[in-house]
């Protein structure tokens, strides 16, 4: 099983609530992350500041993405979706429309944030935090 990795451009909007969906290109018919309470956001060693819960998954092609889920994957519409789906997986992949993962899941604070090796990771996450306290 695996953990659900992000994009640190995604974390802002995680931590938010404003992205509260994701998708991943299905490699295999079983779901292949894990389905409980993981140990935060995780990205490159950014300390967990946050534990998230896969609330419901399902597979479908990326194709058939409504604004609403456009919406929960933190995009303002299904274009920009697109725009990022590329940059990640590859120019005109959205195009050959895969078969996905769409991922619910929620976020809640964990308070207590494992450390990390990385300074500069370490200070980007109490930036993070001290915004959403303001």
């Amino acid at each position: 099983m695996k953990d659900l990795r992000f994009s640190p451009w995604f974390i802002p909007k995680i931590i938010f609530g404003n992205k509260t969906q994701t998708r991943r290109i299905a490699e295999d018919l079983s779901f292949p992350y894990e389905e409980r309470t993981l140990c935060g956001v995780m990205v490159d060693g950014l300390r967990c500041v946050y534990s998230m819960h896969i609330t419901a998954y399902r597979q479908e092609p990326v194709g058939e993405i409504t604004e609403s889920d456009a919406a929960k994957e933190g995009f303002s519409s299904v274009r920009d979706f697109e725009k990022a789906f590329d940059e990640i997986y590859g120019e005109g992949v959205f195009l050959t429309n895969p078969i996905v993962w769409v991922i619910d899941f929620t976020t809640s604070y964990r308070g207590q944030a494992c450390a990390c090796g990385n300074a500069h990771i370490n200070q980007a996450a109490d930036e993070i935090l001290a915004q959403g306290e303001e």
